[in-house]
């Protein structure tokens, strides 16, 4: 029986949970690259150089995503210096900020017990949690777009008639959502509001959202960052909407292409435990369509329309469905909540059918992760899995073997002991021990994917007054993690992981001083006054090689990937 006390209690362990998931051990990881890395260089940069519009990586602009999300960063290297913990503060505080969001709306849609249950189930799907604590635009960018898909639905559903404030909360939400990662933050809440009106035969909805003082109120927020990124880089018009959004939509050039299916396995793969309730919670929604609220028609059309936008885009990524998610786990938390007031009901039983799947899947899940252990690659070789990627993960299966041999046995336990709080604990359970048992396994991935111990190696080589000259290489977030100038020597930029510095490097002007064309390689060796570390991946050791041996020099392995040559001042070896 859910009494007022016992949603209490479930309400405040909703928040102690998402707060542990969210901020705990926050900043123990060093930061993943490329997305991290290079996304805590760039606001480490802005806080030295002070600019407000144009973000630059390395000094060179970089237009591939507007400057607001990185100022966030900014303003927490600022406050703390520059560390794993404030890189990250700001998604985690978006984070925990879209739970209190989410246990408003659903106190508003639904009830204190659906709220409450919405917030446990959001904090224990692995998406939301891995977003909300790494340093990436996507969990700000979830923020925003909730709150105008919200606002949108509360300002046509209130008591007493449809509120105009509501209505501008929301046209604000998508102007800094727009302002978070360009145009998919107005786009997004357009689409499940307006479709949400087409399912509800409510026209006059979509004429109050499109009003003109919404639209004014929109163009308001966005256009005069667009103007000022306009006068700096009068090149970034046609490049923010043709080649970075137009074309990312439209043309595989970014390498993150993927079947029309594409977010189908996504989902239940990011949603862990809890997607073993989504076949038959589908089920269930159909048969009792007829019953639905418009609450719960919105987060239908939410669940469909974010994916299938998506899956049309011939860029694909899973943080591109992160707000879908947020409106599956409140579906699935009404669904627990009508377990729990219908104990006899077809909402029990589909969750007690739900832990038979999360048996069974953790159970192939162990197995697979038993023989990988012992007989590596056994498995991954049948089904034709060949991933470097893969063989690093591979390498710490015996730190998550704990984790999910527990969230079967739970799985069990709650099976026999047929209590609704244990069954809720172990489609949750599996996020929240990775933090708990798992975290050594996450440490060794971390290192193996990031530029913290690569710094660390270069800076008890490097002499005083050294340059890092990086050829044809350039590990995002060595920038974050070493205080030494660093220069590229480069055909076109691509190494920087950077869409718009190629474009901008492809233009007339003379490059900057950080990037070196590769015909002027000789010239930088022979010509650079102090001290230059040279370094380079594998693929590139041949040519570094050939270096070391025209000066006399030794070559250092720092890590699997990159080798360096410490070259000093001509003047000093002559």
């Amino acid at each position: 029986m859910l009494t007022a006390s016992r949603v209490s209690v479930l309400s405040v362990a909703g928040f102690v949970l998402g707060a542990f998931v969210v901020f705990a051990r926050l900043g123990e990881l060093p930061l993943l690259d490329p997305d991290e890395g290079r996304n805590a260089a760039i606001a480490k940069e802005m806080a030295t150089n002070e600019s407000l519009i144009v973000p630059t990586y390395n000094q060179l602009p970089y237009l591939d995503k507007p400057a607001l999300y990185f100022q966030w960063v900014r303003l927490s290297i600022d406050a703390l210096g520059p560390s794993e913990l404030a890189a990250r503060l700001p998604s985690a505080m978006f984070g925990f900020a879209t739970l209190v969001m989410v246990y408003g709306f659903c106190r508003h849609a639904y009830s204190n017990a659906v709220a409450a249950m919405s917030v446990v189930v959001l904090a224990t799907m692995p998406l939301f949690q891995a977003f909300s604590r790494i340093v990436i635009f996507d969990i700000a960018l979830t923020f925003f777009v909730c709150g105008a898909v919200f606002a949108g639905f509360m300002a046509e559903n209130r008591a007493g008639g449809t509120s105009k404030w509501l209505h501008r909360g929301g046209a604000a939400c998508a102007g800094v959502a727009t302002l978070v990662k360009g145009p998919v933050g107005f786009i997004l809440p357009s689409l499940v509001l307006v479709g949400w009106a087409l399912i509800e035969r409510r026209p006059d909805a979509v004429r109050r959202w499109f009003s003109l003082a919404n639209v004014v109120l929109f163009i308001a927020v966005v256009l005069p960052w667009f103007i000022a990124v306009s006068l700096e880089r009068p090149d970034f018009p046609r490049y923010g909407l043709v080649h970075e959004s137009l074309n990312r939509f439209t043309r595989d050039t970014f390498e993150r292409g993927g079947p029309f299916y594409y977010y189908l396995p996504v989902l239940v793969a990011v949603c862990s435990g809890w997607s073993c309730l989504f076949l038959e919670g589908a089920w269930l929604a159909w048969r009792r369509r007829s019953a639905s609220t418009p609450a719960d028609r919105l987060l239908l059309c939410w669940v469909v329309v974010v994916p299938a936008f998506f899956s049309l885009s011939q860029s694909k990524l899973p943080g591109y469905v992160l707000s879908a998610v947020v409106a599956l786990a409140i579906l699935t938390a009404r669904l627990v909540i009508d377990a729990a007031r219908d104990p006899n009901g077809s909402s029990i039983r589909a969750m007690r059918r739900g832990l038979w799947v999360l048996v069974a899947s953790g159970g192939l899940g162990l197995v697979w992760l038993t023989v990988e252990i012992a007989r590596p690659g056994t498995l991954s070789s049948m089904v034709g899995i060949r991933s470097a990627e893969y063989d690093v993960m591979s390498a710490q299966f015996s730190h998550f073997v704990p984790s999910l041999a527990l969230t079967v046995t739970a799985a069990v336990v709650a099976l026999v002991s047929r209590k609704l709080v244990a069954a809720v604990v172990s489609f949750g359970l599996l996020p929240v021990s990775l933090i708990v048992l798992s975290f050594d396994g996450w440490r060794a991935y971390a290192e193996a994917h990031s530029s913290r111990e690569l710094a660390s190696s270069i800076r008890a080589l490097a002499p005083a007054e050294s340059t890092i000259v990086c050829l044809e290489c350039f590990p995002p977030g060595l920038a974050f993690y070493s205080s030494l100038p660093l220069r590229l020597v480069t055909e076109d930029g691509t190494e920087m992981t950077s869409n718009y510095i190629p474009v901008f490097l492809s233009q007339p002007d003379p490059w900057p001083r950080e990037v070196i064309h590769m015909s002027r390689f000789t010239a930088l060796l022979s010509g650079t006054r102090g001290a230059v570390i040279l370094l380079a991946k594998r693929d590139r050791w041949a040519a570094l090689d050939r270096v070391a041996r025209a000066r006399n020099k030794r070559v250092h392995e720092l890590s699997e990937k990159f080798r360096a040559v410490v070259l000093p001042p001509r003047h000093a070896e002559s």
